[in-house]
């Protein structure tokens, strides 16, 4: 027991408080599959505004009306 607190002790102390609460974050996010969810291999397909799209759509910037 006492053995298993001195590697730990150790491993802080050589790698650093920061370093280790980011790779037990890292290890416990990915048992739980928040990896897959967060970084998908195919995610689904989006369609977006051409630029075509875009320029037909503008509304115009300046009045030449007189109200």
């Amino acid at each position: 027991m006492i053995q298993k607190i001195k590697l730990v002790f150790n491993l802080l102390k050589n790698m650093g408080l920061r370093y280790v609460l980011y790779r037990t974050y890292f290890a416990i996010s990915t048992k739980l599959g928040w990896q897959k969810k967060d970084f998908p291999t195919s995610p689904k397909f989006k369609k977006f505004v051409t630029l075509e799209e875009w320029r037909n759509n503008l509304p115009p910037f300046f009045s030449l009306e007189k109200t």
